[in-house]
């Protein structure tokens, strides 16, 4: 079989492919919750990382110019060097966990370059991917019921016990699956006009899982979908009342429930959790205020608060940190504070390492990143929550640049397209689209555990290149050619009003 034979079979698979590769997604990760309680997930690991390696060379072999693919592995390659020198500066700890954590990064370009030509190469690409969501909503429903069912559950909150997320290991990962499928899924069935009952019922238990999972970004994409579903609607004359009744009673109920709300439930137990260490902090403040402390000085008070009492009140909460940097860095990091909030938070805490842990590294470090390692205490693991600020502390001011850079590509991509012609750009569909592109972005900086989870990167990278695929390929839209270029005829995927 010649080669022209092998691309033109490939791309008669394609759509297959895009859908058995999307709805297995949910079941691998049933497999590594399973994995996870046995202790070992090399399996899965392996079982992703070629599933990585199938789709890369699926979309070479399928592609009609492989130049973007030798330019993307040049630079990649080309930047890990730098990347690999600069730790070598610093005293390599341990190179392969570096790699694999930068392996998981730079699964989302290149995902998305691959995507890209299955969009190109196949025009009904964008309709299996809605279905293949709208299956995978169904699937983790199941899961969550069954795990219910059989009293193996899985909280989302394990300490508080609040939440469903079912046999799915990460919370915020699974949250944002959640979130992404669920304005996906959406968007399909109101696609399919000829079965108006879809809207509502996809509706329906969209919203559930979203509301039972419990955290914020679940619980505010019910109302991210009731408001961008019902403008975009409006605004592109939609008929169908059956839309407008299902998202006003939806977003109504999620408001009027919000008390019984997992994250309602949540507050108030860490208002309770909270006031408890409070109360421990202000009785060592109370005895520094009333006893004198021998040995010390006045001038060894910050705040009119001995240095002593601050390690003790300090010890608890960042006690490997004071080890690693001392009690007067901590302090001055924390800004002195006495807020048992503030020291509770293992998100600060994580930052505030990284922060310092950047502020002793070298000039070339700051260009190209530290090691993963770097974040690995003896004690605790301080590897960033926040996928952003993890991008900058690891692959420095060039890399953090790139991958921006890289994003705001796509961003740029919707602009262009919508001054271009924005009543034909501006559909059901595109809001969809874009609403899933916002909420990953945000999600990534003020959640986290999106950029670098290879079970959320690849929701990720297929919406960037659904991106591509309606700005660039349908619209004609491009940023590095100055020749006007046509867009191509397509089938189209979906029916709107």
């Amino acid at each position: 079989m010649n080669t022209k034979n092998i691309k033109s079979r490939l791309t008669d698979l394609s759509q297959l492919f895009i859908f058995v590769l999307i709805i297995i997604q949910p079941l691998l990760d049933v497999l590594s919750y399973f994995l996870v309680e046995a202790g070992n997930t090399t399996v899965t690991t392996l079982l992703r990382m070629a599933m990585f390696a199938v789709i890369v060379l699926y979309a070479f072999l399928m592609a009609d110019n492989r130049k973007s693919f030798y330019i993307m592995a040049g630079v990649l390659a080309g930047y890990w060097v730098l990347h690999m020198a600069a730790c070598f500066s610093e005293g390599y700890q341990s190179i392969f966990s570096d790699l694999a954590n930068y392996i998981r990064f730079i699964q989302i370009p290149v995902l998305a370059l691959c995507f890209s030509v299955f969009f190109k190469a196949k025009n009904k690409i964008a309709e299996t991917f809605g279905a293949a969501c709208a299956i995978n909503m169904g699937t983790i429903s199941l899961v969550v019921i069954l795990s219910v069912v059989t009293g193996n559950i899985n909280y989302t909150y394990s300490i508080d016990k609040l939440g469903y997320l079912g046999w799915f290991s990460v919370g915020n990962a699974q949250s944002m699956i959640v979130a992404l499928l669920a304005i996906l899924a959406v968007y399909w069935a109101y696609s399919q006009e000829r079965r108006r009952w879809l809207f509502p019922t996809v509706l329906v238990i969209s919203c559930t899982n979203l509301f039972t999972l419990g955290t914020k970004v679940t619980y505010f994409t019910i109302f991210i979908i009731g408001a961008g579903f019902l403008f975009s609607a409006l605004f592109t004359r939609c008929r169908r009342p059956e839309c407008y009744i299902s998202l006003v009673l939806v977003v109504a109920l999620a408001i009027s429930m919000y008390p019984m709300s997992v994250m309602s439930l949540r507050n108030y137990k860490h208002e309770d959790a909270f006031d408890s260490k409070e109360d421990i902090i202000e009785d060592l403040i109370e005895d520094d205020l009333e006893n004198s402390h021998s040995g010390e000085s006045d001038q060894e008070k910050i705040n009119g608060i001995y240095l002593s009492t601050y390690q003790e009140i300090y010890e608890p909460y960042c006690g490997e940190m004071i080890e690693i940097f001392g009690l007067s860095r901590v302090l001055e990091k924390y800004n002195y504070t006495t807020d048992a909030s503030t020291l509770a938070n293992q998100r600060a805490k994580k930052q505030n390492f990284a922060q310092l842990c950047w502020e002793d590294s070298s000039a070339l470090t700051h260009l190209f990143g530290y090691e993963y390692e770097t974040l690995i205490g003896d004690k605790e693991i301080y590897d960033l929550e926040n996928d952003f600020p993890s991008v900058f502390y690891y692959y420095g001011y060039v890399g953090f640049a790139m991958f921006v850079a890289f994003l705001a590509y796509f961003a740029a991509l919707i602009v262009l397209a919508l001054i271009k012609n924005f009543k034909q750009v501006f559909t059901v569909e595109a809001v969809a689209v874009g609403l899933v592109f916002v909420l990953m972005l945000g999600a990534a900086q003020f959640s986290g555990n999106v950029l670098r989870w290879p079970n959320v990167s690849i929701y990720l990278s297929f919406v960037l290149a659904y991106i591509y695929y309606l700005t660039t390929v349908k619209q004609g839209v491009t940023l590095f050619s100055m020749a006007k270029k046509r867009p191509q005829p397509v089938e189209t995927d979906f029916i709107e009003e």
